[in-house]
């Protein structure tokens, strides 16, 4: 009887063990398919496979643990003390394995590298800085329709003429074909492009052709001076877009498709072989270049995902499915040869 009783309860726990981890690795594969969207989402399958799947595996190994320490017994002062600190043992991994697992959604970007996207950079003013995917939330409070005694609803109006949507169309449309190429990092390489930052958070790792900066061309889609790549789940390198740079050092940003265009610039970076991050000043940029302004710069995402093709973030990245690059591109195809 008394082993019947044992021997059930430790069965049930080591099937509710395998069903755990069998439901961790299916929420995990289902998740590492889709690699643009967002962070943890309770109503998304995978996301709760995940976490639900490493809680139950953790709790059966707890209960395992507790049910060892109460029923088997202690053949000497050893075995004693071995039994009384696996429950808390036990217990400590399994809440480590569900705060981890928590973490698979992130993507583990260094926070001070961050900053140089998210906390240093200046807006464009008001009038520029309005691109279309600002206007999403706008209220849709109910408005007297012209001539008409009926409330009507819309949201609201952006200042953009046909002309400056016909513009940047082309732009975009010429910038996609060009790029082509460059889906293939090695290609960008090859061509003369070099990585001068790591994979930042929303912005993704940028790589800049040198002779491209100061050649007469501004938001030319056949020479844009920077690429945009990030790293996908499985490795490898995703081209995402490109950064285009201002010919002239202004205080006001150059604008070609009005309200569309959404022009930035960058304060206070300090560029060394390791990338790139914020400092106050010269002396706290040692053996770096120590960049105290940037001129204006405008983001055009060719990847589909973004909120808006000149927006600031691409979305999916915030922080999204792309595991930090912890390498650079070229180190890594060489390490690949």
């Amino acid at each position: 009887m008394q082993r019947n009783a044992l021997t059930s309860p430790v069965a049930w726990l080591f099937a509710a063990l395998a069903v755990g981890l069998a439901s961790h690795l299916a929420g995990l594969a289902l998740y590492a398919r889709n690699d643009t969207r967002e962070p943890f989402d309770a109503s998304q399958p995978a996301d709760l496979l995940i976490v639900a799947g490493i809680a139950l595996a953790a709790g059966s190994l707890a209960a395992l643990a507790i049910l060892w320490r109460l029923r088997v017994s202690a053949s000497s002062r050893e075995a004693a003390v071995l039994r009384t600190a696996a429950v808390p043992a036990v217990a400590l991994i399994a809440a480590g394995a569900v705060w981890l697992a928590s973490g698979v959604f992130g993507d583990g970007r260094d926070v001070d590298t961050i900053a140089v996207a998210q906390q240093q950079h200046e807006s464009a003013p008001e009038a520029v800085q309005t691109p279309v995917e600002t206007h999403a939330d706008h209220s849709a409070t109910p408005v007297a329709a012209a001539g008409q005694g009926e409330p009507h609803t819309h949201t609201a109006e952006v200042a953009v003429t046909a002309d400056d949507l016909a513009a940047a169309s082309a732009l975009v449309a010429a910038l996609k074909a060009h790029v082509a190429p460059y889906e293939d990092i090695a290609a960008a390489l090859s061509d003369g492009y070099v990585q001068i930052t790591q994979d930042l958070e929303a912005i993704a790792a940028h790589f800049v052709r040198m002779d491209y900066l100061d050649d007469g061309h501004e938001l030319d889609p056949e020479r844009p001076e920077f690429l945009l790549y990030s790293k996908r789940l499985d490795g490898s390198w995703r081209l995402l877009g490109v950064m285009f740079y201002a010919e002239e050092d202004s205080d006001e940003p150059p604008s070609y498709f009005g309200a569309l265009d959404a022009w930035h610039y960058h304060e206070k970076l300090c560029f060394t072989v390791m990338g790139v991050r914020v400092a106050e000043n010269a002396a706290a940029c040692a053996g770096g270049q120590f960049v105290e302004k940037t001129r204006w710069q405008l983001h055009a995402w060719t990847l589909d995902g973004a909120t808006g093709v000149f927006a600031h973030d691409y979305a999916p990245i915030t922080p999204g499915a792309f595991p930090a690059a912890i390498r650079s591109a070229a180190a890594e195809l060489r390490a690949g040869q």
